[in-house]
């Protein structure tokens, strides 16, 4: 089998880890060489998808909370239920939209935890996911100050088309780095306007 260098850091990150960890991915394949390449490291892993029922979603966490220490789910596997019991995300790749990102860390960043929530997020340089690292983590600074606004943000902004469009056209319209840069900026800017606009909108309505 090929190398994969994503994996490779992964094994690399979670050796330091001394606890559970979620690890999203958006792809079934993906989800089933992560385990596989986990389990081979002698790791205890679970599968968590949207092919399970309610039912055996709940039985697989409560597997994860009491014996495994990674819970590989795809994006629909984190619909529905909250994980509480665990501090460590771990985004093996990133979604378009940082809505759906919001959500994998809302799984853990839920009432009831009682620990900080670390997320880790693995990128390939040169690749669409460093250009949306860019935009998440240094353009809007999601993983500290936007996180849990999103929703209100993204409604008040009445985009024309979704946010995953948007990304998708900066994309297919500009293939230089510069450019797309510039057109993620100007994205970024909309969105830190919108936060503002709502802000502002929410203390008039306390006045």
């Amino acid at each position: 089998m090929k190398q994969n260098s994503k994996c490779d850091a992964l094994e690399r990150l979670v050796a330091q880890f001394r606890d559970k960890a979620i690890i999203f991915t958006e792809y079934k394949a993906s989800q089933e060489y992560i385990r596989y390449r986990l389990e081979k490291a002698g790791y205890r892993t679970l599968a968590f998808d949207g092919s399970l029922s309610r039912g055996q979603k709940q039985y697989v966490r409560h597997l994860f909370q009491k014996d495994a220490q990674f819970l590989v789910s795809t994006e629909s596997g984190g619909e529905g239920l909250n994980f509480q019991f665990c501090n460590l995300v771990v985004n093996f790749d990133l979604p378009w939209n940082p809505m759906r990102l919001e959500q994998r860390i809302g799984r853990v960043h839920r009432l009831g935890q009682t620990r900080d929530v670390h997320i880790y997020n693995l990128i390939t340089k040169g690749t669409v996911e460093e250009h949306i690292m860019y935009l998440l983590h240094q353009k809007i600074n999601m993983f500290e100050s936007i996180i849990g606004e999103l929703d209100a943000i993204l409604l008040h902004l009445n985009l024309g088309s979704s946010f995953e469009s948007e990304i998708m056209k900066i994309f297919l319209e500009h293939e230089e780095t510069e450019q797309i840069r510039r057109q993620l900026d100007q994205l970024a800017r909309r969105i830190l306007q919108g936060r503002a606009a709502v802000k502002a909108s929410s203390w008039e309505g306390l006045l």
